[in-house]
């Protein structure tokens, strides 16, 4: 039971570390934006382009295939209807 344990934490720190990796990016951005907002506008304007990195960053470096199915496969619904209308 014990080396079982180990199995399953081992498989658990992997896919935080994994994790982890897609946050580097976002982090570095972030510190780096931060320098940048002097007013509201330069505010909700960095704010975006941290969202879009921070996204980016996740899809290609912290998800693995089951999360990036949880967010397509709606995706992919919603395009559907559209299209069809």
């Amino acid at each position: 039971k014990r080396s079982a344990a180990l199995g399953a934490l081992n498989g658990y720190t992997e896919e935080i570390l994994s994790c982890a990796k897609g946050l580097l990016i976002p982090l570095a951005a972030g510190v780096g934006l931060s320098f940048l907002v002097q007013s509201v506008w330069t505010f909700l304007l960095c704010g975006a382009a941290y969202v879009i990195v921070y996204a980016v960053s996740m899809w290609l470096f912290g998800m693995n295939d089951y999360e990036k199915q949880l967010i397509l496969k709606p995706l992919r619904k919603l395009t559907a209807r559209f299209r069809t209308r």
